[in-house]
């Protein structure tokens, strides 16, 4: 034990070594690619196009005071500019490349769509604002480097907004895909969750958190719990993908895609804070929670922090029934007599996230992100009272730590964008068991595991510019 406790920590130190030196090389690849496309962006001045149009509503009036806003990379806002009292808007000097153009006003659904901006043209569009349940949005999907419409997509795609997964109780980011067609979510306890996408699940589902690979080498075929790390309280929206996307990922988007975009800063002319906390209570389970978020920041700098916590206790089935119960499936007696609640089902939850975004000019955004997410006290019910019957099974603690650093430009010579990625996905899995469905019974060996992956990952890519060919 104590030579393969060496060989871990050997490991450990080469990993770290190994972390430090690939972030150098990337943020070298960083500034490299800043410095020597400095220059260029002002030769790329004449790859910039305007950008016009009205805001009208339901009935073809006019919509003054609407809030226009143009989100290039990773959601950063660009240009922003307020309909006059015609409804009439103009962005100048926006460089070539795809962006969200985002229409907002107070008492109505706000409209997305996906706008790709030639140089040396002038595009003019046309908003309509409605009052009613039906309004445009759009998706970031998992093709790489550009945001599509949802009925441009060849797959399948459903987006499931931050309003309606605070509409909809969940006390799992899993559980907020319940009402998603074509997607089945499995728990085998109350903390844990895998989706399945058109049949599949585990590493044949890829996952993503802004568009960054989430999956790692140690997903198992199977159903496994670590989506349920991620905090829904964090997300600005989900999108699910369903079908193939094998093209661009792998074998790991047979199924689909989940990515999980979290919130944007939000930007103004002048510095300024916002925030919010949130409280909720369900008597099923007795579990309580309070999230809380911190944003803030100025026309080319912006922060999100936010952090959260909840307690679940053991949950009480319709009726105080449950048909599972293993007195119930082995004895025939009644799972009341084990009481009304599932015995070993409370838990606690602990999450954090941190952002910051720094516009380095009008082409270039630099992007950092943390996530931690911490489960405590996590028991596997299926294994115990509620279907096999034994008396240790558990997952304790569950540990993510996520981290990205990001660097994108428009407009970079012959390009539409360039991007590059750094990120480190820490996982700490550790499960006690024991199994006494056997001749050795009560005096079975009680099994511990301790397990910690590392992945580090790094990605560069570059969209190619689409002209318009003139005669």
């Amino acid at each position: 034990m104590k030579l393969l406790a060496a060989e871990a920590r050997s490991r450990s130190v080469w990993s770290v070594s190994r972390c430090i030196r690939t972030l150098v090389f990337v943020l070298n690849v960083m500034v490299i690619t800043f410095v020597s496309h400095h220059s260029v962006a002002h030769a790329n001045s004449s790859l910039s196009g305007q950008v016009s149009g009205t805001v009208i509503d339901q009935t073809g009036a006019t919509v003054g005071g609407a809030s226009v806003v143009l989100f290039g990379v990773v959601g950063f806002e660009t240009q922003r500019a307020i309909t006059d009292q015609q409804g009439r808007f103009t962005l100048e000097k926006v460089l070539a490349a795809d962006y969200v153009v985002s229409v907002q006003k107070n008492g109505f659904r706000e409209v997305r769509r996906v706008l790709h901006v030639v140089g040396g043209e002038s595009h003019q569009l046309e908003f309509q604002l409605n009052l009613a349940s039906l309004f445009e949005t759009v998706t970031v999907t998992p093709g790489r480097g550009r945001p599509q419409e949802v009925f441009q997509v060849p797959q399948s795609p459903v987006v499931v907004t931050e309003d309606e997964m605070a509409r909809r109780y969940a006390n799992i980011l899993p559980q907020a895909l319940r009402d998603v067609p074509g997607v089945h979510i499995q728990q085998t306890t109350s903390g844990q969750g895998s989706p399945f996408v058109r049949g599949l699940t585990g590493q044949q589902v890829l996952h993503l958190i802004n568009g960054v690979r989430f999956n790692n080498a140690t997903f198992r075929p199977g159903a496994n719990q670590y989506t349920a790390l991620i905090d829904q309280d964090f997300a600005d929206r989900i999108e699910v993908v369903r079908g193939p996307g094998s093209t661009q990922y792998g074998s790991d988007s047979l199924g689909g895609t989940i990515n999980v975009l979290t919130r944007p800063p939000k930007v103004s002319d002048t510095f300024g804070l916002q925030g919010n906390v949130n409280t909720y209570f369900a008597s099923a389970d007795l579990s309580a929670g309070l999230s809380t978020t911190v944003s803030g920041g100025s026309s080319n700098w912006g922060f999100v922090v936010a952090a959260s916590g909840r307690r679940t206790q053991d949950l009480r089935t319709g009726g105080g029934l449950d048909s599972h119960s293993v007195v119930t499936r082995l004895l025939g007696i009644s799972s009341k007599f084990l009481g009304d609640r599932l015995q070993d089902t409370a838990y606690g939850q602990y999450n954090a996230n941190a952002k910051f975004q720094y516009k380095l000019s009008d082409a270039d955004v630099l992007s950092i992100e943390y996530l931690r997410g911490t489960q405590l006290g996590l028991r596997r019910y299926d294994q115990l009272d509620g279907g096999i019957g034994n008396l240790l099974n558990s997952f304790d603690p569950q540990v993510l730590d996520f981290f990205t650093a990001r660097y994108d430009r428009l407009g970079a010579g012959p390009f539409d964008s360039i991007s590059t990625i750094f990120s480190y996905n820490g996982q700490r899995d550790d499960r006690r068991s024991q199994s006494i469905n056997n001749a050795q019974g009560l005096r079975s060996r009680i099994s511990d595991e301790f397990n910690l992956t590392r992945a580090y990952g790094y990605q560069a890519q570059a969209a190619f510019l689409r002209r318009t060919l003139r005669h």
